[in-house]
C-alpha cells in the first residue's frame, strides 16, 4: 500500500500493477467515473481508448462501466496499458473509479482480472 485515506487508495501488487481507488463527489453516472478516471490519468501520456462498455449490475446493485486504454509511461516513455472501472450506487449517488495500469501487453489476464475486480465490488447498505 503506498497511500490509504479517506479520500484514495494506491497500492501496487505483482507484475508491477498499481491500483487507484478514488471517490467522486460530482459525478453521477459509472460512465462519467470511468471517463473522468481515464482523462485525469497523469501517469498514461498520449492515452487512446483500446474498449469500453457497461457490465452487468447482476445483484452487486451497483452500475459499472469499464474503459480499457493505452498510452506511454510519463515517465519512461514505454508502452503502458490501463483498465479503468467506473462505479456507481443509484441508492445512494455515489460514484468512483478503479484505476489500474500496468507495463505488459493488454492480454486476456489482465482484461480478466479487471473484469473480475469490477464485479467483486457490491453496494454497501
Amino acid at each position: 500500500v503506498r497511500k490509504s485515506t479517506g479520500y484514495v487508495f494506491i497500492a501496487k501488487g505483482p507484475d508491477d500493477v498499481t491500483i487507484k481507488i478514488k471517490p467522486l463527489t460530482y459525478i453521477r453516472t459509472a460512465k462519467a467515473a470511468a471517463k473522468h478516471g481515464f482523462d485525469t490519468y497523469s501517469v498514461v501520456k498520449r492515452r487512446r481508448i483500446i474498449s469500453q462498455q457497461y457490465i452487468n449490475k447482476g445483484s452487486s446493485g451497483l452500475t459499472r462501466y469499464i474503459i480499457f486504454g493505452e498510452g506511454k509511461s510519463s515517465r519512461s516513455y514505454s508502452p503502458i496499458y490501463c483498465g479503468i472501472i467506473g462505479l456507481y450506487n443509484p441508492g445512494t449517488g455515489k460514484t468512483m473509479y478503479v484505476r489500474f495500469w500496468w507495463f505488459k501487453r493488454l492480454d486476456h489476464k489482465y482484461r480478466n482480472i479487471t473484469y473480475k475486480i469490477a464485479k467483486s465490488f457490491r453496494r454497501m447498505y
